[in-house]
């Protein structure tokens, strides 16, 4: 009745026992283990172990279930080596395939583990997403910059990119070694003015501590016209500061009320000379005989010299003061900037007004959206991201401009309305989220398509709908053709200044977002693109755009002293 059959008594006395210790691997023999003769054994498999069979014969090493494995897996591997294969001609027509084996046959015979071959599949899976972001990644620059030996990074949407592609189509050489680091475009474009030295050394080529003006006076009041220089140029574009406030403060440094000279207002002060001597005209006369780029690179160190001896300090001179010395130097400390301002708060609404006078929440919100639209831009000419984080951080309120339409005097703390000056603060923030946009959507865009165009046709209609939401006395001259009254001729200096500066801008949003996709694009998209109309008439708005900036440019270096400083 019972179908299985029992297996036959086994007879213990007549079983020849194998010899164990001949057949046990290396480690079992040596831990005088019980080896159960399989490869790699149980053992050796446990601990992670080498499984050698010393003097066996080598066709007798692996086990049937271990073959079959292997031939499964060389086969399921070749069927992946195939299809990615497939994957890298769909991202790179021209892409010739390497005749190099990679599978376990090219290994050194079967006694290739498994987790090789997934380190192997993971290098392939390496290669093919490196050919689908060849695009973005082959117009980004990364170098050792020879004077500071800092390793810097451009992205795309950088002007290193930008020349580091005239470079390459000149004939030079794609990949720097680190050879050639010396000679790479980064070094090259440094301004070693700029660069830490051992001893600061003060406007006449002494240590400060020696120079006679020092002694004298250590705040240097024959060089106040800086400070004016200042406020009647960079101050109409990022005005954050306010003019009164600022002098008044001065006067009292000058004169030996301020309360204490190690405070983060004397490294503002600094800052402010710095940048003024940076922007303003060019004296025939200079001061003590002393050019104003050596004035601007002595105030410039005394600034960061007041910044590391303060150390980490958290207040709105600080922020202020990191503001200006990164429009001095090329805007590498403008990340000291926000992260201080999102450290002390000033990005969000305070709950209880009445804690800040008027004044100091007047000046926060001038200070965030100020530096927020200066973040953003920089962050995306240097093609990197932003430090500011999502939108929903930042509740505060931007600053209430006087007489602007909408403003009830009747309800609004008439102590917190701004001049008319102010609005182009919101203005700016406004045009840095089109910025961010265009960063995003266009240049991180890994394909060069026809959608790319539309992307690039939709920002223009959010650019143009920008413009038109700017005050109408500062909108940008969209059309340079058309007749300026003589009207404008007699309009107040920041009126002028600031219209200036949102049409240059807005020109060269049109010239970054219609001349994107033609740079980095192969022969064969930019032959597919440019079958479209759409595609030709967007290259004709970046050509037009660039014909503008050129003479708008030319002409205010032509008859404006204070551009040719710009």
């Amino acid at each position: 009745m019972d179908s299985v059959p029992t297996p036959p008594p086994q007879n213990i006395g007549t079983r020849v026992r194998r010899p164990r210790t001949a057949r046990a691997c290396d480690a079992c023999r040596a831990k005088k283990n019980r080896c159960d003769d399989a490869y790699p054994c149980t053992y050796c498999r446990k601990h992670n172990l080498d499984c050698v069979y010393m003097g066996q014969d080598i066709g007798r090493r692996y086990t049937s279930d271990y073959v079959r494995g292997l031939e499964d897996e060389v086969k399921r591997l070749g069927a992946l080596k195939d299809s990615l294969a497939q994957d890298q001609l769909i991202v790179s027509p021209n892409h010739v395939p390497s005749s190099q084996p990679t599978g376990p046959a090219s290994r050194d015979g079967p006694g290739l583990e498994p987790q090789n071959d997934h380190q192997q599949h993971q290098a392939q899976r390496s290669h093919v997403s490196t050919q689908r972001q060849g695009r973005s990644s082959g117009q980004e620059v990364s170098a050792v910059n020879r004077h500071t030996r800092n390793v810097e990074f451009y992205g795309s949407s950088s002007a290193f990119a930008l020349l580091s592609h005239v470079q390459r189509a000149g004939g030079a050489p794609t990949a720097p070694t680190d050879a050639e680091h010396d000679d790479s475009i980064v070094s090259n474009l440094h301004n070693p003015a700029f660069s830490p030295a051992s001893e600061q050394l003060g406007p006449l080529g002494g240590t400060r501590q020696d120079s006679p003006n020092c002694r004298s006076s250590p705040y240097y009041p024959q060089c106040r016209s800086f400070i004016l220089s200042f406020f009647s140029s960079i101050h109409y574009v990022h005005p954050i500061l306010s003019k009164a406030e600022f002098l008044g403060r001065c006067d009292q440094l000058l004169s030996g009320q301020h309360s204490s000279t190690e405070t983060s207002f004397v490294a503002l002060y600094y800052s402010i000379l710095s940048l003024g001597a940076l922007v303003g005209p060019r004296d025939d006369d200079p001061i003590d005989g002393i050019p104003n780029l050596q004035w601007s690179r002595a105030f410039f160190d005394e600034a960061v010299r007041r910044c590391h001896k303060l150390g980490m300090v958290t207040d709105l001179d600080m922020v202020h003061c990191y503001f200006f010395l990164a429009k001095v130097c090329q805007n590498e400390l403008n990340p000291h900037s926000a992260r201080t301002a999102l450290a002390m708060g000033i990005n969000r609404e305070p709950r209880n007004q009445l804690i800040k006078d008027a004044s100091q929440l007047r000046a926060e919100s001038r200070t965030w959206w100020g530096l927020y639209s200066l973040e953003v831009e920089m962050s995306f000419s240097v093609g990197r991201p932003d430090t500011l984080g999502a939108d929903l951080y930042h509740n505060r309120r931007f600053p209430v401009i006087e007489g602007k339409e909408g403003v009830d005097s009747t309800t609004t703390n008439v102590d917190l309305l701004e001049p008319s000056n102010c609005a182009i603060i919101k203005s700016m923030v406004d045009l840095s989220r089109i910025v961010k946009n265009i960063g995003l959507e266009i240049y991180l865009s890994e394909d060069i398509t026809l959608r790319t165009v539309d992307l690039a046709f939709r920002l223009q209609t959010d650019l143009d709908k920008w413009a038109d939401s700017v005050p109408p006395e500062i909108r940008p001259r969209l059309n340079a053709a058309d007749l300026v009254s003589l009207k404008s001729a007699r309009a107040a200096q920041w009126i002028k200044r600031q219209r200036l500066v949102l049409t240059l801008r807005y020109l060269n949003l049109r010239i970054l977002m219609f001349g994107s996709f033609l740079l980095p694009s192969s022969p064969t998209e930019r032959a597919s693109i440019m079958r479209s109309q759409e595609t030709q008439r967007g290259i004709q708005i970046c050509i037009d755009s660039a014909k503008s900036t050129i003479e708008i440019i030319f002409m205010m270096y032509q008859h404006h002293d204070f551009f040719r400083t710009w």
